[in-house]
């Protein structure tokens, strides 16, 4: 019996032991070396390798998989545990994780939304483009919703764009050109994964004809020149056929004739993401590797979601009443806008001041929203528009009143 126990003991000892031996792929992000900038990709491979178990880089031993020298300062290598254990004690490691394969998460399946092309439904139906017929903007059972139950703060979903029943070259299933008949090379899908290609050519376009333009400014000029009504002057609506509010179509549908010629935006520097960060409890290592920077929370001043210079806002009756926005002049150099405000009768808010002069282009004026009256705790939610009007430009800024967030 004691000689079975002790099999037995040495027999987990050696998995104990052989498990930590294991070779694994592991991802190592490190910062960059404090006392030299190193200029070249040979010295920061060199630097990279400086981190590997001394035996391998002597033995020449062919651990390392990958050099990253853009997206983030580190590399993955094939290591054990106890020499992870060890790397983590040499100065510049920050953290290891084991490399993952992950599924490839969208709205299309094999199993669920789109319709195959030659047979099946959309052969059969012998239904092609309604003329002569305008239907109204509906947003999809499938699209996202919100409000953001991570940050409510900061209203999502930000913006609709087209994404049902899109047309488009199609490489099969698995990406393979060889599986798709020659006939047969497009398909028809729906999902937010078809609306982001659409968004994200938008943006591309903005970028190219305003170089300059922090990815904050093209977002704010992509929501704030939205229509939250079709051309027909009718509302955007939901599933169900109702009026949507902002928690379902966003601040509304992309507009794309009008996102390069905005008149304002409202733009987010670096440093302010960084307080953002901070605010959530995130350490000056977690930051660096976000941002690769090399900051210390001491010296940041922590930003609140409802800071953020978003163009929208959405309030706390019970935790935040005032909020202050700050937009910039991307439209004419000499400009005068007025504030309009559209709230339902249960709520009301103030801003100040209510006309914005400005002098020349890129300059930049700020104003304070606050709630004056928000009766009505009937409604989870109260949704309106704030909107900013020269005699050239409309600049429009949801606001949504909440129970607390």
């Amino acid at each position: 019996m004691k000689m079975l126990l002790l099999f037995s003991l040495l027999l987990f000892s050696s998995q104990l032991s052989s498990s930590k031996a294991t070779l694994t792929d592991y991802i190592i992000d490190v910062h960059p070396p404090m006392s030299v900038k190193l200029t070249n990709q040979k010295d920061i491979q060199a630097y990279y390798y400086s981190f590997l178990p001394k035996i391998v880089a002597h033995t020449g031993e062919t651990r390392m998989i990958h050099t990253y020298f853009h997206a983030m300062s580190g590399f993955a290598a094939r290591l054990t545990e106890n020499e992870v254990n060890e790397m983590a004690k040499k100065k510049g490691f920050l953290r290891a994780r084991p490399s993952r394969v992950f599924n490839l998460l969208t709205t299309h399946t094999p199993d669920f939304l789109g319709l195959q092309t030659g047979f099946g439904l959309w052969k059969s139906s012998e239904m092609g483009t309604i003329i002569g017929k305008s239907e109204p903007l509906t947003v999809a059972a499938f699209s996202s919703r919100g409000p953001n139950s991570l940050h409510p703060g900061i209203l999502k979903p930000d913006i609709l764009g087209p994404g049902v029943n899109i047309l488009s070259a199609w490489l099969g299933l698995d990406g393979s050109p060889s599986d798709v008949p020659t006939n047969e090379g497009f398909n028809i899908m729906s999902g937010t994964s078809m609306s982001t290609p659409h968004l994200i050519g938008i943006a591309a376009l903005v970028k190219q004809i305003h170089p300059d333009w922090t990815p904050a400014a093209i977002k704010s000029a992509i929501m704030t020149t939205s229509m939250a009504e079709d051309h027909d002057g009718k509302p955007i609506k939901n599933e169900q056929l109702h009026p949507a509010d902002f928690f379902v179509m966003g601040v509304g549908h992309v507009n794309p004739s009008k996102v390069v010629d905005p008149g304002l935006v409202f733009d987010i520097d670096k440093k302010d993401y960084i307080g953002f960060l901070y605010s959530l409890d995130y350490t000056d290592e977690q930051v660096y590797i976000i941002t690769g920077d090399n900051v210390q929370c001491s010296k940041i001043h922590n930003i609140s979601q409802s800071e953020l210079n978003c163009p929208a806002i959405v309030f706390s009756r019970k935790q935040c009443v005032t909020v202050n926005r700050t937009v910039t002049n991307v439209g004419e150099a000499m400009s005068t806008y007025k504030v309009e405000i559209d709230m339902p009768d249960e709520a009301m808010v103030k801003v100040v001041p209510t006309v914005l002069e400005f002098n020349k282009l890129n300059e930049k004026k700020s104003y304070m929203v606050s709630i004056v009256k928000s009766n009505d705790v009937s409604k989870k939610h109260v949704h309106g528009n704030l909107r900013w009007v020269s005699h050239k430009y409309i600049v429009r800024t949801p606001i949504v009143i909440v129970d607390h967030y």
